[in-house]
């Protein structure tokens, strides 16, 4: 006699949001959210304020689910010195539960540190954590966490060693997952395809040994769609998984497409379209993008003919069109436009950047840049605006002359500006 195993959450999920740069610090957003869960139809609005204080980028939230409770959560994220640190502490209020938020949760703290060590011409780097939270029913968990990384040509090893403990009533802390694991990490390129493999290890308890495996392969198709084939083995549970995925990247969106399946029967088929709305710096008015605007950096860029040499632009120096810009690894989509006006998206917030010109896209050959371009540090939400200046070039032809009035040849000459 066969079983039919029904997901609780099996059904149509729906939202809707909008976050805004409200200045060249401070973003705000809030989203509507109705999706199954547990069996049943929740709905939840959501509101979040991130705002740049130096170095750290504080995030405050709140979600009220309604017809329960509600959750309000705070993160710091920022770095001291060569300590990167990422803290957070969450409150619960009522019968507040989400795909984020368990039900059992009231309260949560948790600080993690990362840095790296120099070893020779290799830097390993290093990350470390701890995280607290207590539950309704009166456990306290406590959970630790060490992780490193080796990179090898093309492959990359992960290892991360957690342990996990908990105090309080012997019938709150029964079906915690405790004890020690190890988990085991490794990327690698096999020509265009890409492999991911990962392993989960119990060191004590009953059950020791793999406790959890999975391998994803992908591909891409030109530049803009990616093909994904990826496989789980859940011991634990004693089930298997394949998955099946595509994504395109358009111009203004991202299309996603998954399907999943299962050895216990469960069929899973996704579709995702992702996209952003937000100022055009280049055209005026908004525009829409597949990046995400209000949390990466952008840099609105002019480029112009720099007539007197000053490096700012007076009045009447022209813009220049048709010239692409780079930003590290990133470049603007199209080139400068009739006003001279581009934009560069993607841009990671509180990293600096030299934002400069690509001379081979100069229309004129006698128009080169002036300097080696602009550092500029990325805000998530607010395009920061850089001039870039050309500077118009010339040629020099001369005749040497000797005492005696002859031609000289082989004379090294060297031309110097006003300042030396």
């Amino acid at each position: 006699m066969s079983k039919t195993f029904i997901d609780p959450n099996t059904g149509w999920r729906w939202g809707v949001g909008v976050e805004r740069g409200v200045d060249r610090r401070t973003t705000a957003g809030v989203e509507y959210q109705s999706v199954m869960f547990a069996g049943g139809r929740r709905h939840y609005i959501e509101g979040t304020i991130q705002r740049a204080l130096g170095r750290m980028l504080l995030e405050v939230s709140g979600a009220q689910q309604l017809g329960a409770g509600r959750a309000f959560q705070a993160k710091a994220l920022g770095r001291l010195g060569a300590i990167r640190y990422d803290a957070e502490a969450l409150w619960v209020d009522g019968d507040f539960e989400s795909e984020l938020v368990e039900a059992r949760q009231r309260r949560q703290y948790g600080l993690r540190l990362s840095t790296s060590v120099k070893m020779g011409s290799w830097r390993l780097p290093l990350e470390g954590g701890v995280r607290h939270f207590q539950c309704r029913t009166g456990a306290k968990v406590t959970e630790w966490l060490i992780r490193s990384a080796l990179q090898l040509k093309r492959t990359s090893l992960t290892t991360e060693l957690s342990r996990r403990s908990a105090r309080g009533p012997a019938a709150a802390i029964a079906g915690e997952d405790l004890g020690t694991k190890l988990n085991l990490i490794a990327n690698t390129a096999i020509g265009p395809v890409r492999l991911r493999g990962a392993a989960r290890f119990a060191l004590d308890g009953l059950h020791r040994g793999l406790e959890n495996a999975q391998a994803v392969a992908e591909t891409g198709f030109g530049q803009s769609s990616t093909l994904r084939l990826g496989y789980e083995h859940d011991a634990t549970s004693r089930r298997d998984e394949v998955m099946l995925g595509w994504v395109r990247q358009f111009n203004r969106f991202a299309l996603r497409t998954e399907g999943r399946l299962d050895t216990r029967g469960r069929l899973t088929l996704g579709l995702t379209l992702g996209f952003s709305l937000g100022p055009d710096p280049v055209d005026g008015g908004w525009r829409m993008s597949r990046q995400r605007l209000a949390e990466s950096g952008q840099a609105a860029v002019e480029v112009f003919r720099d007539e007197n040499g000053d490096g700012f632009r007076q009045v009447g120096e022209g813009l220049v069109e048709g010239v692409s810009v780079e930003a590290g690894f990133r470049h603007t989509d199209a080139p400068t436009n009739k006003a001279g006006r581009a934009v560069i998206d993607g841009l990671t917030p509180y990293v600096p950047v030299l934002v400069s010109i690509d001379a081979g896209t100069l229309p004129d050959p006698l128009l080169q840049p002036k300097g080696q371009g602009v550092v500029v540090v990325p805000r998530p939400g607010v395009a920061a605006k850089v001039s870039l200046a050309l500077a118009p070039t010339g040629e020099l032809e001369a005749l040497l002359l000797g005492p005696d009035g002859e031609p000289r040849e082989g004379v090294v000459i060297e031309l110097t500006d006003s300042t030396g």
